[in-house]
């Protein structure tokens, strides 16, 4: 019997809390995300050479789900945003903001409490 070898792990098991970073190096990261289109575990890579692979990973995953809160629900992020452009609050918040790694296939809805993060914003 041949059996399916398991997908290679981006990050902590599914569940297993995120581990938070330094807001200014995801701020950094969403910059570079944005700026050069590149996925946040790349921008991760190349904004911050120095950091730790689980660091790393730790900071492109919170830059995508904050990415997902802006495509999927600006109006949330908008008294956050001046000039285009997330306030630091933003970004304190998305580092800190508990949050949990997923795993494959669907999922309920964003894996952190949204009201929390934005009241850690406010």
């Amino acid at each position: 019997m041949v059996t399916n070898p398991e997908p290679p792990q981006f990050g902590g098991k599914p569940g297993e809390p995120v581990p938070e970073v330094d807001p200014e190096d995801l701020k950094e990261v969403w910059k570079t995300t944005r700026d050069n289109r590149q996925t946040g575990f790349g921008a991760a890579a190349a904004a911050q050479r120095d950091k730790s692979q689980a660091i790393l990973e730790a900071t492109g995953y919170r830059a995508s789900l904050l990415s997902a809160i802006q495509q999927l629900a600006p109006e949330k992020l908008a008294k956050f945003t001046k000039d285009g452009e997330l306030q630091d609050c933003v970004f304190r918040a998305a580092a800190k903001a508990p949050m949990e790694w997923i795993g494959e296939g669907p999922r309920p809805g964003l894996p952190f409490d949204v009201q929390e993060f934005l009241k850690l914003c406010a």
